[in-house]
């Protein structure tokens, strides 16, 4: 962070400084580092392409399909406990949990037929 650039673009070497620092280090090791990187690059000027930098190499987990995936099976799992333990009605269950009841009744019967191979 300190060094000279040379003429190269300042966002380019500073997403390479931190891709390299990712993968050269544990979580805990880069966050040690990104604190002395914020701490450098006050020092060069250069918040904001740390700042963008840091945004390339953040994922919003709730936007990555298998997490998507996940939060659906867990609404769907928690829609038959609602109706299987608790007896509450299918279209009740669908409304309060915000879901399509065909999705439902789909799920449901693909998990049957899984369960019985």
């Amino acid at each position: 962070m300190l060094c000279d650039f040379e003429g190269r673009d300042k966002q380019i070497v500073v997403n390479t400084i931190l891709r390299r620092l990712k993968e050269l280090n544990d979580e805990r090791e880069f966050r040690n580092y990104l604190k002395m990187v914020n701490i450098y690059s006050n020092n060069r000027g250069l918040e904001k392409e740390v700042e963008k930098g840091m945004k390339m190499l953040t994922v919003d987990i709730e936007k990555t399909p298998l997490y998507k995936i996940g939060v659906q099976k867990g609404v769907f799992e928690t829609a038959i406990v609602m109706i299987k333990d608790f007896k509450i009605s299918i279209d009740d269950v669908a409304e309060k949990l915000n879901i399509k009841k065909e999705e439902l009744l789909e799920y449901i019967k693909q998990k049957e037929l899984n369960g019985k191979r």
